[in-house]
């Protein structure tokens, strides 16, 4: 069987399997993260969509594709570019990739866009080879560019979203798209403000009924009280009295609300803690006897529960297991990715294109939330930095990499860190568990400039810009060239932007490295 047939069959399995998934969710009425905290608010779901408490996702009028099914398109594409990886070894043409669907046209704005930017129809399939910075995806339609992570969404849950439609009032049906789109807007953020209410309604019936009885609670229950209640107080007083009154401001102008996350981006900063030890406190409960009990007693205890059969509920009233609000706030956290996404949809066919910039920085800030939570588990094992380690901020990229210095002609094996305006170079000790990583040296990208290798393509050169710095060339360490080419590609693109940012002196051109 030659490699063509073999190809194209394997697309075939694969897109086919993609509709299975897509059919199974739509007749199971999977709604996609974004109903993870309000389905359980509501007390009947047709009441709940009235008064707005339920997330909805985008509709299929909403995801229209400019031509046809974007699965034949995508099919055609790969076709084309047969000829291409027909060459190559059969190790590079199995490689797995992340396949997303563009919920919305892209058009690059000239000036303003990454250098490689790449253009997108409405429906059109890529697949993603660099996810780890929101602000713009590494993807391949065939052809390979750059493009903001807020314009796909993943294949099952794009054609689920096709069946959940965002329904206008009959005398609303007649108006142009933009004014759909703009009445549209107003139901994203209608339904933001008022599930963020309910929301904060939770945190206080946690607050009321939880953390103020842990006060009260046994001694061997009470030494977990703070790995039990984390900052629910100080996250609780945030939603109540910060982020809801932010949201209300915007009433009049949805347009503009991403204002409200970024002015509030420290405070954020209060999420990434409760996320960070979220799974701790839900071990604690699982294997403590003690505390299972105490909380189970308040459970059931309340006058409340024993009522719920006798009265009509109200979304925020409930009480709920504890195991429950220790899972709002990263609930909370999806929810938010996909209102932002519904909004810089609308915004972008409004024409809007300020309104939709700055939602995707506040995207950019949403996403970056669970990651920066899983930073602890590196930070914590970085050994022997002279620094504050805690003064290093965010960690953006981290990899394995091989790294000739200087004239040396042999390549050491580094894992390197990157943080704003900073590259870590340290040495992996796999020998303990987790790895602990040995601080060797530090680059200021400010002091550097950062070149792609002319005859290494796939490499990148350091070169000082003051006398006694080391030079360095720095190569992934993937067997495969394809895979080493993106890596290069994503660390290059965040590398130039955070230089841009701080003034520093980037180069792009090629470079001729003995």
């Amino acid at each position: 069987m030659d490699r063509i047939t073999r190809k194209q069959r394997q697309l075939e399995r694969k897109y086919d399997n993609l509709r299975r998934i897509a059919a199974e969710e739509q007749r199971s009425g999977s709604r996609g993260l974004a109903t993870s905290l309000s389905g359980q608010l509501r007390s009947g779901s047709g009441q709940a969509h009235n008064k707005g408490l339920l997330p909805r996702t985008p509709s299929s009028s909403d995801a229209r594709s400019s031509s046809g099914d974007p699965i034949k398109r995508y099919h055609q594409n790969q076709q084309q570019q047969q000829q291409k990886t027909d060459a190559m070894p059969a190790m590079e043409q199995h490689r797995s990739l992340s396949v997303f669907i563009a919920i919305q046209a892209y058009v690059p704005e000239p000036g303003k866009a990454p250098e490689e930017a790449l253009p997108l129809e409405q429906g059109q399939i890529v697949e993603v080879l660099d996810n780890k910075n929101a602000a713009h995806w590494l993807a391949q339609p065939p052809q390979t560019g750059w493009v903001p992570g807020s314009y796909f969404e993943t294949p099952s849950k794009y054609y689920t979203q096709q069946k959940n439609t965002r329904e206008l009032a009959a005398d609303k049906r007649n108006l142009s798209e933009q004014q759909q789109a703009l009445l549209k807007r107003e139901q994203v953020f209608h339904e933001l403000l008022c599930t963020e209410e309910a929301f904060a309604a939770q945190l206080r019936n946690c607050l009321q009924h939880y953390l103020e009885a842990f006060d009260a609670a046994p001694e061997e229950v009470r030494e977990h009280r703070q790995q039990l209640t984390l900052n629910m107080r100080e996250l609780c007083n945030f939603h109540t009295n910060v982020m809801l009154n932010g949201l209300q401001y915007y009433s009049d102008d949805p347009g503009n609300v991403g204002q409200t996350f970024l002015r509030l981006e420290r405070d954020f900063e209060q999420h990434i803690a409760t996320m960070r030890e979220v799974e701790n406190a839900q071990r604690i409960i699982a294997e403590n006897s003690a505390v299972q009990t105490f909380l189970e007693a308040i459970y059931k205890s309340l006058p409340i529960h024993k009522m719920f059969k006798n009265v009509k509920s109200t979304a925020g009233s409930e009480l709920k297991e504890y195991i429950y609000y220790l899972e709002l706030i990263p609930n909370r956290i999806r929810q938010y990715e996909d209102y932002f996404k519904e909004i810089i949809k609308y915004s972008m066919r409004i024409q809007q294109q300020q309104n939709a910039n700055m939602m995707q920085k506040a995207l950019e800030l949403i996403q970056s939330l669970p990651i920066r939570a899983q930073e602890i588990e590196f930070t914590k094992n970085l050994l022997d930095y002279p620094e504050d380690i805690g003064q290093l901020g965010r960690i953006y990229r981290h990899e394995l990499f091989n790294v000739w210095e200087d004239d040396v002609q042999e390549s050491a094996e580094r894992y390197i860190f990157l943080f704003r305006n900073k590259m870590m170079l340290t040495d992996r000790d796999m020998k303990s568990y987790p790895p602990v990583f040995r601080h060797y040296s530090t680059m200021r990208l400010d002091k550097y400039t950062v070149r792609q290798h002319s005859r290494e393509e796939d490499t990148m050169v350091f070169r000082p810009e003051e006398p006694g710095l080391p030079t360095f060339l720095v190569k992934s360490v993937h067997s495969d060239a394809q895979s080493r080419e993106f890596v290069r590609k994503a660390w290059l693109r965040d590398i130039v932007d955070m230089q841009a940012a701080i003034g520093g002196s980037t180069e792009e051109e090629n470079v001729e490295e003995g």
